[in-house]
């Protein structure tokens, strides 16, 4: 069996000084056409993910996501959001499986489910479908 292993232990302080870091990276991405789409799980468009969501405002890019206060705060900042969704009553798969499938019809891009079968083992190539 595997062992649990953890990074450096961080005050939340610096772990939130950390997190805005990457999101400044991330605006920069944004900024320079790096990036087509946000998916955002519970962000914090008030903090640690403001930088980003601020430049996919200017960028007018489309976004989905989960988290009612976060995603009706990224809303009020003008953002380009295509679907929402809550998390009671759904798992992580179709919360991915949503996001996903609406990028994809937004972009008019075709996409097929492939959830493999009911054992969880993914049946035959999921680009060939």
């Amino acid at each position: 069996m595997g062992e649990i292993t953890h990074g450096e232990l961080l005050s939340l302080k610096q772990a939130n000084d950390d997190a805005k870091e990457i999101d400044q990276q991330i605006a920069k991405d944004i900024q320079n056409g790096l990036v087509d789409g946000i998916i955002l799980a519970s962000a914090d468009p008030e903090g640690a993910n403001q930088q980003a969501i601020e430049a996919a405002v200017e960028k007018e890019l489309p976004i989905v996501g989960t988290g009612g206060t976060s995603m009706a705060i990224t809303n009020s900042m003008g953002e380009n959001i295509i679907a929402t969704s809550g998390t009671t009553g759904t798992t992580n798969r179709t919360r991915a499986i949503s996001s996903i499938s609406h990028l994809a019809k937004h972009w008019g891009i075709k996409y097929n489910i492939s959830a493999g079968s009911s054992d969880g083992q993914a049946e035959g190539n999921p680009f060939k479908k």
